[in-house]
């Protein structure tokens, strides 16, 4: 996870995406490091016990673990406006969909 990543990194990442599908790749991977970046400033305390029991539900493999997740997380606390939380729903949809086409496309 990136501690914090600044807009000139971002358009660095989506610029060097060399297709469509590299491009939506690249933008979903940013939301997973922003999203994981608010999560975890919201739920990661310094004490002990509450790292202790809130830390394994954050991995990859606790149930926070999945991006889907923490959106549907953050969206029902409040944390994301709806027309946000939707906007990242729609371009993680369109990544998996471009994933499953056997054509690349290309910006032109």
């Amino acid at each position: 996870m990136a501690d914090n990543i600044n807009e000139t990194e971002i358009i660095e990442r989506l610029n060097s995406a060399p297709s469509v599908r590299g491009f939506f790749i690249a933008a979903v991977d940013v939301f997973n490091d922003s999203i994981d970046g608010l999560v975890q400033r919201i739920f990661r305390k310094d004490n002990f016990a509450v790292q202790s029991v809130v830390g394994p539900l954050l991995q990859d493999s606790g149930p926070l673990g999945d991006l889907s997740v923490r959106l549907k997380l953050l969206f029902g606390l409040g944390v994301l406006p709806d027309d946000i939380y939707h906007d990242i729903e729609d371009i993680i949809k369109l990544k998996n969909q471009l994933n499953s086409d056997a054509s690349d496309y290309e910006f032109t």
